[in-house]
């Protein structure tokens, strides 16, 4: 246990050090790792002195950060920073590195103005600041050498671990590229025999845009454009040189650093070519002047030798590479590398190649629901550290590996039938089969992707910024929900094909519907019928789909009846654009839903159908995620479902050809009533007389029926009833219209 936290502290450490990030430094302690210095510089302030103590058990808890300058501010008391990012369980998450803390601090102390408990009221910090230059500092430091007339800001930035310039920082990130072990494969063995030593040129033509080959974020291209133009040289030091944190080799790398500066200089006066190349420069050592260039695109490497010194390169450093060469661009989105560095997990910050991850579960209390926000978690994270919250805050009782790739599933498959197992009986899931719950899981995803409401949590907050009720993560029509979907899709894929008997249920379930066997004792969730669809042999046609649209009416009734009583009113006319429209309207999370699953499925398996092996190793090539694009065309799409608000729009997106005229139509909703009735989804609370008065308090134009006796009721009295079957007892009476039927109980909607 403490070995994983170890690590994950050293590699926090390591981060800040390599990757250094401006008026931050930190300065580990020599002979104790758990305490280090943390200097901030902030304008007003100037530069300030931190304790850092990191417990044990970091980062499940946050680290101790204390003030020792003398600072002035609302919320430092002593050495006690009032921060819930420091000092709150709701404020803090062991998804936040060392860096990302020192960042936030540092905004927290460069604001303008601070919030106070509660968020009601803010406090500027102009005075404060202003009388701060009145105030002596005398804190000295003898591990740092804060204080003292050795430390300087300019000593900071040449150590490595401030950088305040803009030139400064990219020269130190272009300097981390010296361990790259890829390049070595750029210079000859002839040259390396005569001592010579390699200097890579970075040549980027300033007037011309980069223009990858395939598709890439345009944000990533707009960054590693810029990136790549502060770039101008890159210089190999020592082998075998790692992070460097005592002041004596901070001076050396200082002195390198100008020396490096120096050299660009003499760079500048090659001519850059037309289009952005690297070019491999070998140079004598003892005369230091260079021989003969070649060019690292003539060279001709093939893609697997780019991807192996693309992947020794950190995310920053990649984006640089790709603004100076336009292969690189390809290369990242052919092989998806961004993407595949985000598969770690959360916590320990290690990927699925050393840990199992999968993914914390939340059974809610009241509906049974499965949730999830999806933050990749390993199993060493859930049992041995016991994290259960989400990067939102959003609590977490079960832990679901997920495949990734082909080696990861096998070392999980085994785990997945023992938690599918827990999760069933945790959310009272009739069938306890991994395709039960699965389907259950899915479905859940959809309805937060179409609900209109957003449910509020617990999740961290930055105490200089307004709060702000942050909901679910997947409760819009974002990728990452798309994303959580097609990773639940692989999991279903990677069930079916080592249980075959998982696809037999899948037929079986869509034949018996096709065949007429369409009540809910038969089917009971629609939306588990259309997960079916996604891995059963039978087709899935018009006709098929029609069937479904009319059960889902059918059921719907008595959701309607329940919001829209007045709909109970069986009018004689041919046409009701009331009934049109609002018997839609008070069932859109049920058709959206409709929508989106048909979408789904015909974008995840294809058309024609591909076979499920298949679409498990496409899968598996792209750990879990959607096809290229079909995230944000599925996003996209969902915002164009919530624009649906009529009918033949919805049977549109359905794939209905034969669509019914506006009289079919309204004939066709009235029969859904009656079929409700029939089939024990609904009773009628109200009489054809005490509807019709309902009606037309909404609708004052609507039509009589012949020989209708008219009966006083408002919405008070309708109240007190309910349509729900098994809910009769407590209605005031029971009334016949058509579409009710006296003494027949059913399971209700």
């Amino acid at each position: 246990m403490a070995n994983t936290l170890r690590q994950r502290l050293l590699r926090d450490i390591a981060e800040i050090q390599t990757k250094p990030y401006p008026n931050i430094a930190l300065h580990p302690h020599d002979h104790d790792l758990n305490n280090a210095c943390l200097i901030l510089t902030v304008e007003g302030y100037g530069s300030m002195h931190l304790t850092v103590e990191f417990p044990q058990d970091y980062p499940l808890s946050p680290p101790k950060i204390g003030m020792n300058s003398n600072i002035k501010h609302p919320n430092v008391y002593g050495s006690y920073i009032c921060s819930s990012i420091l000092n709150t369980t709701e404020g803090y998450t062991s998804a936040y590195t060392l860096k990302g803390i020192a960042i936030q601090l540092l905004s927290f102390f460069s604001s303008d103005k601070i919030e106070q408990q509660g968020g009601r009221h803010f406090i500027s910090l102009d005075t404060y600041k202003s009388n701060q230059k009145h105030v002596h500092d005398a804190y000295k430091c003898l591990e740092c050498q804060f204080g003292l007339s050795s430390f300087t800001t300019e000593a900071l930035k040449t150590s490595g671990s401030m950088i305040a310039d803009p030139e400064d920082a990219a020269l130190t990130r272009a300097s981390r590229l010296e361990t790259l072990p890829g390049i070595t494969l750029l210079s000859t063995a002839r040259e390396q025999q005569e001592g010579t030593k390699c200097r890579l040129a970075t040549v980027v033509s300033p007037t011309r845009e980069l223009k990858p080959t395939t598709q890439m974020s345009s944000h990533a291209i707009s960054q590693a454009s810029m990136s790549a133009r502060s770039l101008s040289t890159i210089d190999r030091t020592p082998a075998g040189q790692g992070p460097i944190l005592g002041r004596t080799a901070r001076r050396r790398k200082g002195k390198q650093n100008r020396e490096a500066r120096a050299r660009s200089a003499e760079l500048a006066t090659f001519t850059p070519a037309e289009s952005s190349l690297l070019s491999v420069v070998p140079m004598d050592v003892d005369h230091k002047e260079p021989a003969m260039s070649r060019n690292i695109v003539d060279m001709k490497l093939p893609s697997e030798v780019i991807l192996l010194i693309c992947n020794q390169l950190d995310t920053e450093d990649l984006l640089l590479f790709a603004g100076a060469w336009g292969r690189i661009p390809h290369i990242m989105s052919t092989f998806d590398i961004l993407r595949t560095r985000e598969l770690q997990c959360f916590c320990l910050k290690q990927d699925w190649l050393t840990l199992k991850l999968g993914i914390g579960v939340h059974v809610d209390g009241r509906s049974k629901s499965l949730e999830s926000e999806f933050d990749l978690l390993s199993e060493t994270g859930f049992y041995t550290h016991r994290i259960r919250r989400s990067t939102q805050g959003r609590p977490f009782e079960y832990w679901l590996p997920l495949p990734i790739s082909n080696g990861h599933w096998r070392k999980v498959a085994g785990d997945v039938p023992r938690v599918m197992a827990r999760l069933a009986a945790s959310a009272n899931i009739p069938n306890p089969s991994p395709f039960s719950v699965l389907c259950a899981f899915m479905n859940g995803i959809v309805v937060k992707l179409n609900q209109a409401s957003e449910s509020q949590s617990a999740t961290p907050r930055y105490p200089y910024s307004r709060r702000e009720s942050i909901a679910s993560s997947l409760n819009h029509a974002s990728e990452k929900a798309i994303e959580s979907y097609f990773h639940l899709f692989h999991l279903l894929l990677c069930l079916a094909i080592e249980s075959p008997t998982i696809v037999t249920s899948a037929n079986a379930t869509i034949s018996s519907f096709v065949s007429g066997r369409v009540t809910k004792t038969d089917c009971p969730s629609l939306g588990h019928l259309l997960v079916a669809a996604l891995i059963s042999e039978v087709d899935v046609t018009e006709t098929v789909i029609k069937l479904i649209i009319k059960e889902a009416v059918t059921r719907n009734v008595v959701w309607m009846l329940k919001g829209n009583p007045e709909l109970a009113y069986l009018e004689p006319s041919a046409v009701s654009e009331y009934r049109l429209h609002h018997t839609f309207q008070a069932s859109k999370t049920s058709y959206r839903l409709l929508m989106f699953l048909d979408l789904f499925r015909k974008t995840a398996v294809g058309n024609p159908r591909k076979p499920l092996i298949q679409l498990r190793d496409e899968a598996f090539e792209r750990h879990g995620a959607p096809p290229r694009g079909s995230a944000k065309g599925l996003a996209d799409a969902i915002k164009q479902i919530h624009a649906v608000n009529r009918f033949p729009d919805f049977f549109s997106k359905m794939g209905i050809t034969d669509l019914p005229t506006k009289e079919q139509f309204n004939r066709y909703l009235q029969d859904r009533i009656q079929d409700s009735a029939d089939k024990g989804y609904s009773c009628m609370a109200v009489s054809q007389g005490e509807a019709f008065t309902l009606r037309q308090a909404k609708e004052p134009d609507v039509a009589v029926k012949q020989g209708l006796v008219v009966s006083f009721c408002d919405e008070g009295v309708v109240n007190g009833r309910s349509f729900f079957p098994d809910t009769r007892a407590s209605q005031a009476g029971n009334h016949r219209g058509r579409g009710g039927r006296s003494g027949r109980r059913g399971r209700g909607g």
